[in-house]
């Protein structure tokens, strides 16, 4: 018995000196460590993930560094203005990072994944379609690849696959709030609200961050407002607490859903913190005009509808607002043009609709995607003119 308990410490230590050598044997792995640099940056801690890749360089493990390396640059150019060119010279950067990856394995299919998001990213799409349609056809249930279809079909206007891929998406990722929000945008913008409201209910039950929540929020409280259920409206708008950047827009559908109810008061006092916060806020100058004008005030109301339609012409509601203003001043002429100005308007936005639905079933017609940015152009939104030429481009260059 004694000389059992002399052996005890020995054994002790030997057992404890080999867990210790097999956790350093663990933790050294390259998988290991790839996956902690990959959790770095999920925390935004990009100092940790670049320490892990200079290990995973140190060590040899060249393809898992480059993986990793890769993914770190794709993290920088998410926090800049992604049209700029330290952001698109950022996601080449990890685009070629990525192509010289010659692991055969998970790491491989992880880089053909990131390889599909840089391509989608420097505006790529008919490289990004080959690169995420051959990852599914390797591997249907492939999170990353359904993820950017779904990406991919929503940019090009296929808005029937984009609800396939988001349906995929969400089966595989249920706790994920994203897909179902992106499936809520699509069926707002097609003017399907009751489709829409299910789908931001049901991303509002999972996982979001905080920005994207208040975001979904407000779309969801969008679309209350135009089935004219304003209370619920404001219920939903009530626990909001969005970035400075959002608030202006809370303030202002606040005051829409007030307006609607005939509680001029409560709307005038939210239009009025929108406008001190934003001054040229189109909405908040559109509401205080129509509280004008309901109180008789047909100066005050004008000038604010002159302001708003210098700033915004293409904007229907105004030019409507603004011929009554004109009519209650007496300048009948003024008024019969802002209303041919408004019918323009509304021939744009009617033929902006039909276009989309003829893009969801030709997505890949560039003269679509040509008439779409012409309509663009006329309705004051630019940016997606000039998304939709560099889609008719790409879609010609593949053409010829």
């Amino acid at each position: 018995m004694g000389k059992l308990r002399r052996f005890w410490p020995v054994l002790i230590i030997a057992l404890l000196g080999g867990a210790v050598s097999w956790w350093w044997l663990y933790t050294s792995r390259p998988g290991y460590r790839l996956r902690q640099g990959q959790e770095a940056l999920k925390r935004n801690d990009l100092d940790a993930a670049e320490q892990q890749a200079l290990r995973l360089e140190a060590a040899g493990a060249v393809d898992a560094a480059r993986l990793l390396s890769g993914q770190i640059l794709m993290s920088q150019a998410r926090s800049l203005d992604p049209a700029s060119p330290q952001a698109r010279a950022l996601w080449a950067q990890a685009l070629a990072l990525f192509n010289r990856i010659e692991d055969q394995g998970e790491i491989r299919r992880q880089a053909i994944a990131l390889c599909g998001q840089c391509h989608l990213q420097l505006g790529q799409v008919i490289e990004a379609e080959r690169v995420f349609t051959y990852l599914l056809n390797q591997h249907p249930d492939d999170l990353d690849g359904q993820r950017g279809m779904a990406a991919l079909a929503f940019d090009l206007g296929a808005f029937s696959a984009a609800i396939h891929h988001c349906r995929e998406w969400a089966r595989l990722d249920p706790s994920d709030g994203r897909p179902h929000r992106f499936m809520g945008m699509i069926w707002k913008d097609l003017s399907k609200i009751g489709d829409a409201i299910p789908c931001y209910q049901d991303a509002l039950a999972r996982h979001l961050t905080e920005t994207v929540k208040e975001e979904v929020r407000l779309e969801l409280a969008e679309c209350y407002f135009r089935q004219k259920d304003y209370q619920q409206a404001l219920s939903t708008l009530q626990p909001c607490a969005p970035p400075d950047e959002l608030l202006p827009k809370l303030l202002a559908l606040e005051a829409e859903c007030f307006l609607a109810q005939g509680k001029a008061d409560q709307a005038l006092t939210r239009v009025e913190r929108a406008r001190r916060i934003y001054p040229d806020f189109p909405d908040g100058l559109r509401i205080q005009a129509k509280l004008h004008l309901q109180a008789g005030e047909t100066r005050a109301a004008a000038d604010l509808l002159e302001k708003a339609v210098q700033l915004k012409p293409a904007n229907y509601v105004c030019r409507h607002l603004l011929a009554q203003a004109y009519m209650g001043l007496n300048r009948p002429a003024d008024a019969k043009k802002q209303l041919g100005l408004a019918e323009e308007i509304k021939d744009n936005l009617d033929s902006l609709s039909k276009l989309a639905h003829e893009v969801m079933e030709h997505p890949k017609d560039p003269t679509l995607h040509l008439r779409m940015a012409d309509l663009y152009q006329k309705l004051d939104m630019p940016e997606m003119a000039v998304r939709n030429r560099r889609l008719a481009e790409i879609l010609s260059a593949k053409n010829r």
